[in-house]
């Protein structure tokens, strides 16, 4: 991606990259200067074999005592399963798209200009 978007060392320098639980790639920061930019981890997976299917909970764990969080060997093997873990498996083309759109949002959007906007228009409410 940096390449593709013809990024300076400097501003690769700039840009910290870490492992999210968010369901998309999300920025912090304003990009060339300090940023942050967290990956869902399903963008570490490059076929449906490393989608940990047997260990994924679908849905909000309640406190119900029980030992039934996880999906079922039945739910995983259903069709729906298979295609939810196809689902995971994305292109380098959709990962890339990913980071640069959300880099593209760090520098015409950064943190602290949503900020300023957010309370202006509170303020002026």
């Amino acid at each position: 991606v940096a390449k593709d978007m013809n990024f300076t060392d400097e501003e690769i320098a700039t840009l910290a990259v870490f492992m999210s639980t968010l369901e998309e790639p999300k920025g912090w920061g304003e990009f060339g200067k300090e940023s942050l930019l967290g990956l869902p981890d399903y963008f570490n997976f490059s076929t449906v074999g490393e989608v940990p299917m047997d260990r994924m909970r679908i849905g909000a764990m309640l406190d119900s005592g029980g030992d039934n969080t996880l999906l079922s060997p039945a739910q995983i093997e259903s069709e729906q399963g298979q295609q939810f873990a196809r689902s995971l498996v994305l292109s380098n083309n959709a990962k890339k798209f990913g980071i640069a759109r959300e880099i593209e949002r760090m520098k015409t959007q950064p943190f602290m200009m949503n900020g300023v906007f957010n309370f202006g228009f509170i303020l002026l409410t």
